[in-house]
């Protein structure tokens, strides 16, 4: 269980810098990224979530496969 621990730490911290990098890089970027974002209906956000979060599942299951 200790492993499993310190594996998710590490996976949100990687997700933590990963997140902050488009921020510090290009905030004027990002900020008129989020605007555009505001236009999409929910329907459309949440299907693209879903897509992600397949993505990124399949993408786990090979690396850990």
């Amino acid at each position: 269980m200790n492993d499993f621990i310190m594996y998710l730490v590490t996976g949100l911290g990687f997700a933590c810098i990963f997140e902050a990098l488009p921020w510090l890089l290009g905030p004027e970027k990002m900020r008129d990224f989020l605007l555009q974002l505001s236009e999409y209906s929910a329907e459309h956000l949440r299907s693209y979530g879903i897509v992600l979060l397949i993505l990124g599942a399949v993408l786990i299951w090979f690396a850990r496969s």
